[in-house]
């Protein structure tokens, strides 16, 4: 069972359409992390069959920060975990299990030859900006390439708010991208791409956001030449869906 930890709203910025949230553990116990990861909260409300409604969300903060964590929350209209971050008032408690997720910089990093790749879609960017920030990508920071993609500059938090997360870690590059219900969004991505890679083969790629984008950009690396063992993803939504299992001959 996930050992349920507490933490406190200590701190809170309005953007629009998204909410950046400062929480501080309730007990002294450390919260031992990896850039790139992320927490499950309890939203306290329940699901039809009783059990607890939760909602991901990746942690923005360096790796260093053990006694707190920043989290990134797009403001999505119906959604109950998205209500609840946003309309949370500063004092209160929130229950969460983690930390989740397999995003890590691999030992051998050092030894490739080439850019960091980092393509965050939509909500995605959370994850990004936790990587850039995490102690095991420091060495490695002259060779990341941080992109961006979403409707508009301000679609998720902000740009100039990005920026202040990021510092001079890298250059933060904005690119737009159409809705996720638009019929050229997955097009516009894969052509984007492919510009990319005429030019070079990355050494190391994460992709973070729309998992329907993420499978098709790990598709397309790989038939360029990326070996799959250096793409890493973190699919936020439009996760792939599990394959039924066969039911016996009768």
């Amino acid at each position: 069972m996930s050992d349920v930890r507490r933490a406190v709203l200590r701190e809170a910025r309005g953007f629009g359409g998204s909410r950046w949230l400062r929480m501080e553990l309730s007990d002294e116990r450390p919260l031992t992390f990896r850039g790139g990861q992320y927490i499950i909260i309890d939203t306290g409300l329940k699901l039809d069959d009783g059990r607890a409604r939760k909602r991901a969300y990746s942690m923005l903060s360096p790796d260093s920060e053990s006694q707190g964590f920043e989290l990134g929350v797009f403001c999505l209209p119906g959604g109950e975990g998205s209500e609840l971050l946003n309309g949370i008032e500063v004092g209160r408690e929130l229950r969460f299990t983690g930390p989740w997720g397999k995003l890590q910089v691999p030992e051998d990093l050092a030894s490739r030859e080439g850019s960091v790749w980092i393509i965050a879609t939509d909500s995605g960017a959370s994850a990004a900006i936790g990587l850039m920030r995490s102690a095991a990508l420091q060495p490695h920071l002259s060779r990341v390439q941080l992109w961006h993609f979403r409707t508009h500059p301000d679609a998720f938090l902000s740009d100039q708010f990005l920026r202040e997360k990021l510092g001079n870690l890298t250059d933060l590059r904005s690119e737009p991208l159409a809705s996720v219900q638009a019929p050229l969004r997955a097009m516009e991505l894969e052509r984007w791409l492919e510009e990319r890679l005429e030019k070079e083969l990355p050494a190391q790629v994460y992709l973070t956001g729309d998992g329907i984008l993420a499978r098709q950009s790990t598709a397309q690396l790989i038939a360029a030449g990326v070996p799959e063992a250096h793409i890493q993803s973190e699919s936020f939504f439009n996760h792939e869906k599990k394959a039924k299992p066969a039911q016996p001959a009768p």
